[in-house]
């Protein structure tokens, strides 16, 4: 559960929405 950091990451990458 690296939301926090990986938000950093993907902040504008459509990456999140895959985790999601």
């Amino acid at each position: 559960m690296n939301c926090t950091v990986k938000n950093s990451h993907i902040e504008s990458v459509p990456l999140h929405a895959k985790h999601l």
